[in-house]
């Protein structure tokens, strides 16, 4: 035995050992729990700046929300920052918005890892920087009517909407991140999105847990428009399809 363990007893020494495993699964735990914060706060931060960057956008486009994709499937391209795509559908504006706005209002940056959630690029980023996964609702593009089951009529409806517009400025969000490290959240899949974060159109960030999501129009962009460019067809992800687009709300 080794000379610094002589005159222990065996229960002491495991007595010891057992406290040291315990110390360090709270230390471990710990430093888990501070990398999830500050994970936190930097999205929270990168959401804080996307807000007012298309808060400016409006500012500087009469009040206009970004809208620069076509009425159609992958008929709609998009430069900037050092980036081109094509081939986008009508409502692909919601993960390609960033390759618009880079030249005016991110330094001519498209690639800036502000567009990606902490931890992204690493564990899920085969699609970066073409897409980011801080998504702009679908809801800014399309008439508020188009987002109402009595009131849709088809991609007539389909339009940019102004600030202006909207209705629950504290209630309505203006970019929402659609995916958390899976060492955050400790799941996979949906779970990976409770609760949201997210940057709403009065220029605040914040969490909402899932039972303060209100669900959005039950058919998203609506699969018979798929010809004119609809993307989603149910209220997925969350946040994106408010019913009566920018003139209702998202959260309780």
């Amino acid at each position: 035995m080794n000379r610094a363990l002589r005159g222990f007893t065996l229960v002491e020494i495991l007595v010891a050992l057992t406290v040291i495993a315990v110390l360090l699964f709270l230390s471990f735990s710990a430093l888990r729990s501070i990398h999830a914060r500050s994970m936190h706060a930097r999205s929270l931060q990168n959401l804080r700046s996307h807000a007012q960057a298309i808060s400016a956008y409006t500012n500087d486009h009469r009040s206009f929300f970004p809208h620069f994709t076509r009425v159609g499937a992958f008929n709609s391209d998009v430069s900037g920052g050092g980036i081109s795509v094509s081939g986008l559908s009508y409502f692909d504006v919601h993960k390609s918005w960033h390759i618009a706005l880079a030249d005016g209002y991110y330094q001519g940056d498209a690639r800036s890892e502000v567009f990606a959630p902490p931890g992204f690029i690493r564990e899920d980023g085969h699609r970066w920087p073409f897409e980011t996964r801080y998504h702009v609702p679908c809801a800014f593009i399309a008439d508020p009517a188009y987002w109402n089951e009595r009131t849709r009529l088809g991609p007539e409806q389909y339009r940019g909407t102004k600030m202006s517009d909207v209705a629950f400025s504290a209630a309505k969000t203006i970019v929402v991140q659609a995916w958390y490290s899976s060492r955050e959240t400790g799941a996979a899949g949906w779970e990976g999105y409770r609760p949201i974060t997210a940057a709403f159109c009065d220029g605040s960030a914040r969490r909402v847990e899932w039972e303060r999501r209100l669900s959005g129009y039950q058919n998203g962009d609506g699969y018979e428009f798929a010809n004119s460019g609809a993307v989603h067809y149910s209220d997925s992800p969350p946040l994106l399809h408010a019913q009566d687009g920018v003139r209702g709300r998202d959260v309780r």
